[in-house]
């Protein structure tokens, strides 16, 4: 199939519309692919998918011979011959000229579009780089997005609100952005950080207002302020997470286990993802109850971190209905040295 409709002519779009029809899709996994539905919508087009996968003539006309990449035809078929012979080839910038079409003749080097040469490099339209940190929060439905897909909404909502990002040099361009350590998928956040720099100046209260117009519910500017452009990545300076946690089927005796966790000398939680256990007591701080809320805080060391699901089901024993109930907002960031 991948052969017929890489060497394939317009007339594969009756047959692909067909197959659409007949139920082909997500073809590109296998466990979708259905060949005889293919085979199906080709017979039904009256077309031959043979036709495509013979070997073609010296004088046929190629279905993509309208567009001209400057390379001759005649050139292309004596490189598949001496390809097919093993026959070198020399190196028109070092040997003979093959007059293969893609030269002016005068320069060996690729002919380019028109006005190539005029097309400015990147940077020289950068008037003033700024850095701008985001406080957002993260609710409601958005809580179940993943750290990536929350990050790609807050990109497209920046296109959307058409704001001047600026991105890296390279092959491949990226924005220039730096997020907050990832949230675990479940649980809320007051306290999200995002730091963006922009090709040229807006004001922070503009940012805030116009991505507060784009973003998806859940998902909001509390904060904008700008920073020193040469200022160190988030991930490099947040040291704490501060939480709060919400108990529907609270045991009786919560401030008891507190006050054992506090007191003991070890917590010992076993990581499945990693097959190896943890001490809990290395990451959490200032675990204590506080108007009816359990607040702790976990600390992003050079070790790692811990989930605070993770926690709280080992600390309190309790279940998975039980935690599929639980109420883990973060709340705030410490931030440490360099911020």
């Amino acid at each position: 199939m991948e052969g017929v409709l890489s060497r394939g002519d317009r007339r594969l779009s009756k047959v692909i519309e067909r197959a659409l029809h007949n139920g082909c899709k997500l073809d590109s996994w296998t466990e979708y692919f259905d060949f005889s539905k293919w085979m199906q919508s080709f017979a039904e087009e009256g077309i031959d998918p043979e036709f495509y996968l013979r070997e073609r003539g010296r004088n046929e006309v190629l279905p993509w011979e309208h567009l001209d990449s400057l390379v001759k035809k005649e050139f292309l078929w004596n490189e598949r011959m001496r390809a097919a012979t093993g026959a070198p080839i020399e190196d028109c910038f070092t040997g003979r000229c093959d007059q293969c079409g893609a030269c002016d003749f005068k320069k060996i080097q690729p002919v380019h579009a028109d006005k190539y040469n005029e097309v400015p490099r990147f940077r020289s339209w950068i008037q003033q780089e700024t850095k701008l940190r985001l406080r957002l929060t993260k609710a409601g439905l958005m809580k179940y997005l993943s750290h990536l897909e929350y990050i790609k909404a807050i990109e497209r909502a920046v296109r959307r609100a058409r704001l001047p990002v600026a991105y890296t040099e390279g092959f491949h361009p990226v924005p220039k952005t730096s997020f907050s350590p990832a949230l675990a998928i479940g649980v809320e956040s007051l306290a999200e950080y995002a730091d963006i720099t922009m090709s040229s100046y807006v004001a922070p209260k503009l940012i805030e207002e116009k991505l507060n117009s784009e973003l998806p519910d859940g998902i909001s500017v509390v904060e904008a302020s700008e920073l020193p452009v040469r200022a160190p990545s988030l991930g490099s300076i947040i040291t704490e997470m501060k939480y709060e946690v919400i108990l529907t089927v609270s045991p009786p005796d919560i401030q008891v286990i507190i006050d054992k966790f506090i007191h003991g000398s070890e917590f010992i939680i076993y990581l499945e993802h990693k097959k190896k256990p943890i001490d809990a007591k290395q990451f959490i701080t200032k675990l204590r109850t506080e108007n009816g809320l359990i607040k702790f805080g976990i600390n992003i060391t050079a070790s790692g971190s811990i989930s605070p699901y993770l926690f709280i089901k080992n600390l309190f024993g309790l279940d998975d209905e039980a935690m599929g109930s639980l109420k883990i907002t973060k709340i705030d960031v410490r931030f440490g040295k360099g911020s």
